[in-house]
């Protein structure tokens, strides 16, 4: 596979799985929606939901300007009391301001649903990235993990056709996650 380019060692943090292009099932798309077809429900507490601004690396990601206002929203997703997954989502301003996102209550309502409603889910790609890793310490307490314990990290870009919408960072529990959560990605990952 290292051969191949599909995985890249870094010493220190793991193989990384490279970055592929995933074109999103315009009728699932979203975490919630994986969690619910393996026949759970999912909770959703939204942590933070504001304007920030663009530090160099979000303003790479989301192909702005340093210091340019984004829409941060840092969900905690839990099933059966449980937490699963921390997701910080950084937006386009333009983008949450289209949605008017300030309005919707997002634990009962998905991003990606939003995005639906805005006629654009035929057009949704994301470019993905996935590496096994040990959980940073200030996920440690969402998550109720010890900075020993792996966890799967998964940075995304959404586009919409050439626009990029969002940058998503996802830290996802590997103790408590069923097989059919993820099952669009055929691959192994495992901690060096």
């Amino acid at each position: 596979m290292k051969e191949r380019g599909l995985v890249m060692p870094i010493k220190g943090h793991g193989t990384i799985v490279r970055g592929f292009h995933n074109i999103i099932d315009p009728h699932s798309g979203s975490f919630r929606a994986d969690v619910e077809r393996a026949y759970e429900t999912c909770n959703t507490q939204v942590l933070r939901q504001s304007v920030t601004y663009a530090n160099p690396m979000l303003a790479e990601q989301l192909n702005i300007d340093v210091a340019s206002p984004c829409y941060v929203v840092q969900l905690l997703r839990t099933i059966s009391g449980q937490p699963i997954c921390y997701q910080s989502i950084y937006l386009r301003y333009e983008t949450a301001y289209e949605i008017n996102l300030d309005q919707y209550d997002l634990t009962h309502l998905s991003l990606f649903s939003l995005y639906k409603q805005l006629g654009h889910s035929m057009e949704l790609c994301a470019d993905k990235s996935l590496q096994a890793m040990l959980c940073p310490p200030e996920i440690c307490q969402h998550l109720l993990l010890k900075q020993t314990d792996p966890v799967l990290f998964i940075k995304s870009v959404l586009h919409c056709g050439q626009d990029i919408i969002e940058y998503n960072e996802t830290y996802e529990r590997t103790d408590l996650r069923p097989h059919a959560y993820r099952k669009n990605f055929d691959f192994k990952l495992s901690l060096l």
